[in-house]
């Protein structure tokens, strides 16, 4: 959401664009190593914990990054929260395949196109909504960061992401409720 902003965030911190690209790689890259700790970890002690613990975090992690008084204060908080914020690439596929039948999780749909009618075979169900944040994520990120850049300023990006991470968190520990079948075994022996 922030790369619009990139210009703005190399000004106001006094370095280079080419720097403040550091920002995003850190947060790619821990994005990417947070599910190698994070699924593992949603086994041992299940998935409602977890997701409730790095969602805690990452809302948290917008504070210190809206605040960022250098680009290496924001290089380091972007790359610790990307670990957090991997939570939901790291436990959504085992989440989905312990709430649903593996035939609910994926359907065929036969579409008609171009009223000619040929048939096309599409895959949809829960998980294709699933998949729909890691694709219009990277696509309406820059959109709506590049209004908020535009009409305020970068950080802004960040206190807005604070917000609403803030009230997801809020609602996973309202109506979050544990479905890995092992830890739901457990809590109810005891």
């Amino acid at each position: 959401m922030f790369v619009p902003g990139i210009a703005q965030i190399a000004e106001d911190l006094n370095t280079s664009t080419h720097t403040v690209v550091g920002a995003t790689t850190g947060f790619v890259v821990s994005l990417g190593l947070g599910p190698l700790i994070l699924a593992p970890l949603s086994e041992t002690f299940g998935r409602r914990k977890l997701y409730l613990i790095c969602f805690s975090i990452f809302a948290f992690l917008q504070i210190p990054t809206a605040l960022s008084p250098s680009i290496e204060a924001l290089i380091a908080v972007r790359s610790v929260s990307g670990f957090f914020g991997s939570v939901g690439i790291a436990n959504g596929g085992g989440t989905i395949s312990d709430m649903f039948h593996p035939s609910e999780r994926a359907y065929e749909i036969d579409i008609l196109f171009f009223r000619r009618f040929i048939k096309l075979t599409a895959y949809s169900g829960i998980f294709g909504w699933y998949l729909l944040g890691p694709l219009l994520g990277p696509t309406l990120g820059p959109l709506f960061g590049g209004l908020i850049v535009q009409h305020l300023k970068w950080r802004w990006v960040f206190w807005l992401l604070t917000i609403i991470c803030t009230i997801n968190t809020v609602l996973a520990f309202l109506f979050l409720k544990e479905s890995y079948a092992p830890v739901i075994l457990e809590n109810r022996k005891q």
